[in-house]
This record gives structure tokens, C-alpha cells and sequence, in this order.
């Protein structure tokens, strides 16, 4: 299993911590990332643990993310500045990356780790977690 790379500044840590506190109902950090073609992004969100997710604990905090995101990224850096968080993914060798970005955006089926958002058909996925569509996230499953 590939770990992700998390790297936090102090000031990262402690908002992070003290969002977690304020809001009990959360247990952990979700790194969520698409991979979209030409237009992948990374967000971070409070959320409870899941288990098709891999958990990460860095300095005392949680972090998950789906098997997926180590395919496309080998770290990512959060830093808090002046009341916001700042992110930034180092991606895996570029070329890679696009290649597979590529072959899932141009394919009709769901296949392992592709997350492309409006395929047209994702082979009767009826959700994200479907034994028929193993680690796929399709977004607007027509089928």
C-alpha cells in the first residue's frame, strides 16, 4: 500500500486541531483529489472515518484519502497564512499522470483508480463503493 507524503506546517497543525475540537462530530481530514482532465485539484474537508479509505496519521491528526490519490501525487503540503489554508500536491512523474488521467477520461467503463467526472457510462455503477465498479468515483453516473 502507498502512503501519501504529508507535510504541515505548525500553524497548519494547530488550526487543524482546533477545527477537529470545535467539531466533535468529526473524527479526521479527507483528502479529497480529482483527477480531472487538464483540471485536477486537491481539497481538504472535515469528515468521519471511513474504512474503503486509507488512514494516515501525521503529527497527531488523521488524515484519508482513497487508494487512488498516491497514484497521482507523492505529497502534498498544507500551510496556514493569514486565515486560510494554502495547499500544494507534488505530483508522480508528470507524463504518468497524464497518461492515466487521459485513459480514464477517454474510457466508457470505470476502471481501478479512474475519477473522471462526467463519463458517460460507468457499466451500471450504481455507487461510488459498487462491487461492479471497484475504486471508481465516477461523478454523474448515467447508468
Amino acid at each position: 500500500m502507498n502512503f501519501l507524503k504529508i507535510d504541515l506546517s505548525k500553524e497548519a497543525k494547530n488550526k487543524l486541531m482546533e477545527l477537529l475540537k470545535k467539531n466533535p462530530s468529526y473524527s479526521c481530514i479527507k483528502i479529497d483529489y480529482l483527477p480531472q482532465c487538464g483540471n485536477s485539484h486537491v481539497d481538504l474537508c472535515l469528515d468521519e472515518f471511513k474504512s474503503e479509505y486509507i488512514i494516515d496519521e501525521v503529527d497527531d491528526l488523521f488524515f484519508m484519502y482513497k487508494d487512488y490519490v498516491p497514484l497521482y501525487i507523492s505529497s502534498i503540503s498544507v500551510i496556514y497564512e493569514n486565515s486560510n489554508f494554502m495547499l500544494k500536491a507534488i505530483p508522480i512523474n508528470k507524463n504518468k499522470s497524464k497518461e492515466t488521467t487521459s485513459k480514464c477520461c477517454k474510457t466508457s467503463k470505470c476502471e481501478n483508480s479512474c475519477s473522471c467526472n462526467n463519463k458517460s457510462n460507468c457499466n451500471n455503477c450504481s455507487g461510488n463503493n459498487d462491487s461492479k465498479c471497484s475504486n471508481c468515483s465516477c461523478h454523474n453516473k448515467s447508468n
